[in-house]
């Protein structure tokens, strides 16, 4: 399953970082061709239900004090990882982009 923390919108870019809240490390693993959860921002009848994985790594990156706006991007061929570091408490935000993957990111991986 995904882990996302939802602001008031998932059409929003900025998050409100809860009281109390401790950073932590996150990692998301999405593929570009999942078809269950977009990798893009979505809506369902012009409502908006998803943030997409660019956006939601980017609501990660603020609630864990990630220094920079954009990430570092590593690219391994078939796959590339977008990073967040020097975030607080060393924590770090990263997604792991699969082009070619589908719901089921390590069924469709090659």
């Amino acid at each position: 399953g995904m882990l996302m923390v939802p602001p008031s919108s998932p059409a929003v870019d900025s998050i409100t970082t809860p009281s109390g809240y401790k950073p932590v490390p996150v990692m998301e693993i999405q593929g570009q061709q999942d078809s269950v959860v977009s990798y893009d921002y979505a809506t369902v009848l012009r409502i908006p239900y998803w943030p997409g994985a660019l956006r939601n790594l980017g609501w990660w990156r603020q609630l864990n004090g990630c220094p920079t706006a954009s990430p570092t991007i590593i690219s391994y061929g078939s796959y590339s990882i977008h990073l967040h570091t020097g975030c607080a408490d060393g924590s770090q935000a990263a997604l792991v982009d699969i082009p070619t993957a589908g719901h089921y990111c390590f069924a469709s991986f090659p």
